[in-house]
């Protein structure tokens, strides 16, 4: 039998994004994951990320895609870590 060896936060991820699924209740799952893993992504990658969807836009595109992207992170509110201790 093979031992799996949790990679270092993941459970601290699924944990999160499990609260907030519980919390949103979304219609559309997969969706709901793509956006909130996206926004992750945008949250720990900051400008880098922001520069690579730029590239090729025009100025009016690229200054939507900035309010979407802050739109996601308000929505998005991050999770305090103490989920499930008391």
């Amino acid at each position: 039998m093979s031992v799996f060896e949790i990679p270092e936060g993941l459970t601290d991820l699924l944990q999160n994004f499990t609260v907030q699924v519980l919390r949103e209740r979304p219609g559309d799952l997969l969706q709901f994951a793509a956006d909130y893993f996206n926004v992750q992504l945008v949250n720990r990658d900051g400008s880098a990320i922001n520069t690579r969807f730029h590239d090729g836009m025009e100025s009016y595109q690229a200054s939507q895609l900035d309010e979407d992207i802050d739109s996601e992170e308000e929505f998005y509110s991050v999770v305090d870590n103490s989920f499930g201790q008391s």
